[in-house]
């Protein structure tokens, strides 16, 4: 079974509250899907919000250890 893609993150009133709700919906779509490498959720986390999202990723320090951060 396919399922269906996680929806691109859109900020429409409050940004943390809006984050919150992607970020759940991302986490259900890796456990449906089976996805427990950290590596990559990471990268899918930072994929499927879209453009504006990544700008900030790649801004920041990654001072993790390399795996998944919520």
């Amino acid at each position: 079974m396919a399922l269906p893609a996680v929806t691109p993150f859109e900020v429409l009133a409050n940004v943390g509250a809006c984050w919150k709700r992607w970020l759940n919906s991302f986490e259900l779509y890796l456990v449906a899907s089976g996805i427990r490498n950290d590596a990559w959720k990471r990268a899918l986390l930072q994929h499927l919000p879209r453009a504006k999202v990544q700008d900030i990723f790649f801004t920041m320090d990654d001072t993790t250890d390399g795996g998944y951060v919520q």
